[in-house]
């Protein structure tokens, strides 16, 4: 509807184009087009706004009183409607894009548009309390809000690509406008330099638009980027390898609890009153004492032949330490450079 009213009203598809040949000039060359391009945003805005409000209380309030006022097989399968979260989010995206490209056309549409969103938060807010249920699909906020933006930005470029075009290349309306006497929009802004800048500002300026600018810029911000990219997945592997980290860290301490809960003397029967449960030895992991096992650690054997060693708490032990040094003064190394 859009592209069919603007071909009839610009291209003057089905109008009367003999109208002023008697004058000397047509008619189709001196209309104000811009205009008409501006009515149709306003169309556009508008009449999206006012969906929005007919569907709320003409479509999805009606069906809400009568799926609560009857009931019945077809009335249970009919239901409420169900709130998606994705569909009002690309509502107010479309709405946005119009509002783009009506930027140059008709300067009053974003403060009309503001308005509108303000209203219609608070209408799909009253939808959603009182006349929705939630959705069946739980909403992915994460991957769901990546969408919303490359959506966005689409919509972006695509009403910045048309409006730059015409901008740049279209010539003005002949009749009416600011810019009759130009053959395009961004000839006005040459003029306005060369006529408020000094000198060294405006050289400033031709190169910023030269190539010359250009592509070393376009090199310093793959630069840029590539340096982002490889920081980001060695950030990745980082926290991969702490992660990592902490879990052998947490297996070390669990081991080294056990290691310590055999050394401790275990009590006996008379020591505690509560119910007596066997120690299963089977369950318990390899000790990690080098050399000779630690007492109660599965595997015990007996001491080997030699003298024993007497601690510094007056007990014997039957495993000498190596190199001739008691097991009381024995280090223990983990392989996260802890020792025991």
């Amino acid at each position: 509807m859009f592209s069919v009213s603007l071909g009839q009203t610009i291209l003057c598809i089905g109008r009367d184009k003999s109208s002023c040949e008697s004058y000397g000039y047509n008619v189709c060359d001196y209309q104000c087009w811009e205009n008409s391009v501006g009515e149709e945003l306003y169309k556009l805005s508008i009449f999206n706004f006012l969906l929005t409000v007919a569907f709320a209380f003409l479509v999805t309030l009606p069906r809400r009183l009568l799926v609560d006022r009857f009931s019945g097989r077809f009335w249970a399968w009919l239901e409420r409607e169900e709130f998606l979260v994705p569909k009002n989010v690309l509502d107010i995206v479309a709405g946005q894009t119009v509002t783009w490209m009506g930027l140059f056309y008709c300067p009053l549409l974003p403060l009309l548009n503001s308005v509108f969103l303000f209203l219609t938060f608070y209408i799909k807010k009253y939808t959603l309390l009182k006349n929705s249920r939630a959705s069946s699909r739980p909403f992915r906020a994460s991957s769901s809000t990546f969408f919303f933006q490359l959506v966005l930005l689409l919509g972006l470029l695509l009403a910045a690509v048309p409006l730059g075009y015409v901008v740049s290349s279209i010539h003005s309306s002949w009749d009416c406008g600011l810019f009759t006497n130009y053959s395009a929009p961004w000839q006005v802004v040459p003029e306005l330099v060369a006529l408020g800048l000094p000198p060294i500002g405006q050289r400033a300026l031709h190169y910023l638009g030269s190539h010359a600018f250009s592509f070393p810029l376009l090199i310093m911000l793959s630069l840029v980027l590539t340096v982002c990219v490889s920081q980001t997945q060695a950030n990745a592997r980082a926290i991969h390898r702490l992660r990592k980290q902490l879990v052998w860290q947490v297996q070390e301490k669990w081991h080294l609890v056990e290691d310590l809960s055999r050394l401790l003397p275990e009590p006996g029967p008379s020591d505690s009153p509560g119910p007596k449960y066997p120690a299963s030895q089977a369950s318990r992991p390899q000790s990690f004492c080098p050399g000779c096992p630690c007492p109660g650690s599965p595997g015990h054997q007996a001491p080997r032949p030699g003298p024993s060693v007497v601690d510094a708490a007056g007990l014997r032990s039957p495993c000498p330490g190596q190199h001739g040094a008691p097991a009381s003064a024995r280090r223990f190394r983990f392989p996260s450079g802890a020792e025991l």
